[in-house]
């Protein structure tokens, strides 16, 4: 084989290496291995989550003692504070 025959064949290949990696990729999602690390970092954020609304009610508690218990008072600091994540329903954040 001559060089411009083996750089076409160079280009084909790394045409074909390119579209199986993409067809691997599609397979990931069925992948236990994947799965499971997707499972842990699910795991992971669900912490995460708990842990950072127990110091936000943690803090609303503080708050509303500073204030004397006022709930009208608390119900605009958290308007005010929170924004557009208010929830008039709950009172609260919304839920994600």
């Amino acid at each position: 084989m001559d060089r411009k025959a083996l750089i076409n064949k160079h280009a084909d290949l790394s045409k074909e290496l390119e579209r199986l990696r993409q067809e691997l990729a599609a397979y990931s999602e069925q992948d236990p291995v994947e799965v499971e690390k997707k499972s842990m970092e699910t795991q992971q954020f669900r912490n995460e989550v708990e842990k950072y609304t127990d110091h936000i009610l943690t803090m609303e508690g503080w708050l509303k003692g500073q204030i004397g218990g006022d709930a009208e008072q608390m119900s605009i600091l958290k308007r005010e504070h929170y924004g557009d994540e208010y929830d008039e329903e709950e009172g609260g954040l919304r839920e994600l």
